[in-house]
């Protein structure tokens, strides 16, 4: 992390992970089209032998979109080389209810162990976002198609016995490339891989066990543990308690039409209430949260940003800091820079 300007942002990084990003996979919200700015386009060809160009997308279909119990393994890889690895086990019933539970944890060397009470506590308070926001799905598959070039690997591979097709996903603007392997018979993504802009790999998953006939009448569904409501200009400012800046630009293929309000101050006074928009590239997720700022927060004279920190966790990069009078979280697996402009495109309405 950058050094932090101000003593109380020491604990900014446990706040986004204990306060925002518990919220921010508490929303429904949709994808919508991409945006017509972007960064120059990637031309490069098939990334290896035994690939062949997509006509078209296949199904992918969401995996809370059918009853399902997956149990899988997660890695994080860090810039210093470290890993993280999380032993998960996923449930839907196909109508809207997930759980994500956490089982084991590891560093890719040693053998998994039990998640403390603190570290299983504040993954079963995310686990809406960690099942449906860090997790690669095709959110748009529009979207999908216009920023990622798609090569098929020819030939069936198995993953937790399921007859799969491998993808690989060259990204048109350089956020990142990715591989996904999708279920032949169900459309389902079982494993996938996501890279840096230096196709430096910083996000994997894979199932080990998948039922699609699953007993789940032991399964506590995950809750929202704090209201939303869709944001309307003309009405949302006075229940939020301020108004938010518009997001002029945001970024290369991402789109930011989806904006809703968390009304955080109902269940958490300490946390003042948020707007939030989800922009998305079809594949990747962004969110843009602001908030009044603390009463700390002073804004530079002549400057329109201050105070801002960055960290990466987990693959995820996340920016906070003092923009024009509000305090805004940005946070998605795409380069840190990416994030700052989105925070610097932000306008007074």
């Amino acid at each position: 992390m950058s050094p932090l300007v101000n003593p109380l942002l020491n604990h900014s990084l446990n706040r986004l992970l204990t306060s925002t990003l518990v919220l921010l996979g508490l929303t429904a919200i949709t994808s919508c089209r991409p945006d017509s700015l972007s960064y120059s386009s990637d031309t490069s060809t098939a990334p290896g032998s035994g690939m062949v160009a997509v006509d078209a997308l296949p199904v992918v279909n969401g995996i809370s979109s059918l009853p399902i119990m997956m149990e899988w393994e997660f890695a994080s890889i860090e810039a210093d080389g470290s890993e993280e690895h999380l032993i998960e086990t996923f449930h839907a019933d196909g109508t809207g209810n997930i759980a994500l539970d956490l089982t084991l944890t590891g560093d890719g060397v040693s053998a998994p162990i039990a998640p403390t009470p603190d570290i299983y506590l504040l993954h079963n308070n995310r686990q809406i976002y960690l099942a449906l926001y860090r997790n690669i799905s095709v959110t748009d598959p529009l979207q999908a198609e216009a920023n990622y070039i798609w090569f098929e690997t020819l030939g069936t591979q198995t993953i937790a016995g399921q007859p799969c097709t491998e993808f690989y996903l060259d990204s048109k603007f350089d956020v990142g490339d990715a591989k996904l392997w999708i279920d032949q018979n169900t459309g389902i993504i079982l494993a996938w891989t996501l890279y840096d802009p230096a196709d430096v790999e910083i996000q994997n998953l894979q199932a080990t066990l998948v039922d699609y006939q699953p007993n789940l009448s032991g399964v506590t569904w995950a809750v929202p543990q704090v209201p939303s409501q869709p944001y309307d200009p003309k009405s949302s400012n006075r229940t939020l308690g301020f108004k938010p800046h518009r997001l002029v630009y945001g970024g290369p293929g991402f789109d930011s039409e989806v904006q809703t309000m968390l009304i955080t101050q109902s269940q958490f006074p300490s946390v003042k209430n948020m707007h939030l928009s989800m922009l998305t590239d079809g594949l990747r997720t962004v969110f843009v949260a602001q908030q009044r700022p603390p009463e700390w927060a002073l804004q530079p004279k002549g400057f329109r940003m201050g105070t801002v920190s960055f960290a990466r966790v987990g693959g995820v990069s996340v920016m906070e800091g003092l923009v024009s009078g509000h305090w805004v979280f940005c946070v998605g697996s795409i380069p840190a820079d990416d994030l700052l402009v989105l925070a610097n495109s932000l306008r007074r309405s």
